[in-house]
């Protein structure tokens, strides 16, 4: 029998194979939505638990995630690449990190809650094929995010749902 090594392997060809969407609309179950302009390297921040929520992106440089109240010093939260941060309905928070830089490629999305003594709890809810762009609210607890040509729907609370269709 003839060797079964690297079928199972998926690497950045595969991954960008992915058909185009030429009408850059999709759908998820009965809505249709469009997914926003590739997210451009800075800082992302909103009003939260009383405080600022804030993420950098600083490429190859790697940024951070960091929470503070008023003028105080910023609590860091965690060190990555922040590409987009979204509230959630019930109060808390998602957090979008990942880097492509020279064979590097990863993506991840964080929900982000506050603990009861003022830390933070970080449950990872969906891993992404590679970085991601586009972090898009869809509604009740229902995100979306490009990927890989993928657009990956997700869940706050249950995670990755499927992937949307193009329209």
């Amino acid at each position: 029998m003839g060797s079964v090594e690297g079928l199972f392997d998926i690497d950045q060809q595969v991954l960008a194979s992915a058909t185009a969407c030429p009408s850059q609309r999709w759908e998820w179950k009965d809505s249709i939505f469009e997914m926003p302009a590739k997210a451009e390297q800075g800082n992302k921040s909103m009003q939260l638990w009383g405080g600022t929520l804030s993420g950098i992106d600083r490429g190859e440089f790697i940024g951070e995630l960091t929470w503070r109240i008023d003028k105080a010093k910023p609590e860091m939260i965690l060190k990555d690449n922040v590409i987009a941060i979204s509230g959630t309905e019930d109060g808390n928070a998602i957090a979008l990190f990942g880097l492509a830089h020279m064979g590097f490629d990863y993506g991840y999305v964080l929900r982000l809650e506050r603990n009861s003594d003022g830390g933070f709890h970080l449950t990872e809810i969906a891993r992404l094929p590679a970085r991601g762009d586009g972090l898009v609210s869809l509604g009740q607890d229902l995100f979306a995010v490009r990927s890989a040509g993928r657009t990956i729907v997700f869940s706050s609370k249950l995670g990755i749902l499927g992937l949307a269709m193009c329209e």
